[in-house]
């Protein structure tokens, strides 16, 4: 759906882990976690790191 819509939609999806760019992870199954230590590339935004 976002793909078709009228005009661009940027959504910030925030988690514990940190936030990231909805559809920079629809398109790409991987995505730019911004975390208080730094961005991460990861699959699983909700995976908490130990």
């Amino acid at each position: 759906q976002l793909s078709r819509a009228l005009c661009r939609v940027d959504t910030q999806v925030d988690t514990p882990e940190g936030g990231f760019a909805l559809a920079e992870w629809l398109r790409d199954g991987k995505t730019l976690l911004k975390t208080q230590c730094g961005p991460r590339l990861v699959a699983d935004p909700w995976h908490r790191e130990e």
